[in-house]
């Protein structure tokens, strides 16, 4: 992550450190012995309608059609010319051309390459950004399974919170929702708050503090009876509780459970339920 990071910062207010393939003055040099060249190939050798100014001219604009008129009229005798003539002349200077476009084709891929190395440090960032990720989420998942003593992902926890409450709420919505619940299912329902509770408070690293406080409490509330000489809750209060539930907690929700709980056993709990 260091070596990709430190180049992007480097390339973006250091920029003018960064590293070329070619020399930024090749093309400035090649272009100055290119026309120094050209001056002296006009001056030197008789070309028709060539005047001093208009080849001085010429070699300032680069313009290599009387270097190729040359060449093409020697090329006849060649053998004799490359001795004589002006051939090796003309081919020194069309080796400087081909030197000078070079440079330039160089200094083309130096400005493409400065102009997305940004782009390219980003992605170089992205594999070491995603290993990092990774490799702290793995952490975290360890030391929460070590603090839970469980093994499981938050999703499959979450997943079989939302399978043991939509029991309990099978439970209540099978009962007649203008009548208390009879001991039966009071007591189912009891147990199995008391186990949602319990596998809560062994959960608690896998969330945060406020949101698991108000879990807990909206839990106890469910099973909280109402002072003696009160009218006991019925199932539809019931229902209304566990809607308030659902609609505070998405990951309580029906769709999210992938399997229900095991059947319920009502046997006695080995140690009460915490409800304070």
């Amino acid at each position: 992550v260091i070596i990709p990071l430190s180049a992007l910062l480097e390339d973006l207010l250091l920029n003018h450190r960064r590293g070329q393939i070619g020399d930024p003055r090749a093309v400035s040099q090649a272009e100055y012995t290119l026309q120094r060249m050209l001056r002296d190939f006009h001056h030197d050798v008789p070309i028709e309608d060539m005047s001093p100014k208009k080849g001085n001219a010429m070699a300032t604009d680069l313009d290599m059609s009387a270097v190729h008129s040359v060449m093409v009229k020697e090329i006849k005798h060649a053998v004799r010319n490359i001795l004589s003539g002006h051939v090796a002349r003309a081919m020194l200077v069309q080796i400087q051309f081909v030197q000078l476009q070079l440079a330039r084709s160089i200094a083309a891929i130096d400005s493409l390459l400065g102009a997305n190395q940004a782009l390219i440090s980003v992605l170089a960032l992205v594999p070491s950004i995603a290993c990092a990720y990774l490799f702290v989420r793995g952490i975290r998942g360890t030391i929460i399974a070590l603090i839970s003593e469980s093994y499981q992902t938050t999703a499959m926890v979450h997943n079989e919170l939302a399978a043991a409450f939509s029991e309990l709420a099978r439970l209540i919505f099978l009962a007649d929702q203008t009548k208390p619940l009879d001991d039966a299912t009071l007591g189912a329902v009891t147990i199995l708050n008391a186990r949602l509770i319990r596998r809560l408070q062994n959960e608690h690293a896998r969330f945060r503090p406020a949101k698991l406080a108000r879990l807990l409490r909206g839990l106890r509330d469910l099973v909280s009876q109402p002072p003696i000489g009160q009218t006991p809750r019925t199932a539809s209060q019931f229902a209304h509780l566990l809607n308030h539930l659902l609609w505070d907690f998405d990951f309580l929700r029906l769709d999210h459970a992938y399997g229900a709980p095991p059947p319920l056993e009502l046997l006695p709990l080995a140690s009460p339920p915490d409800y304070s």
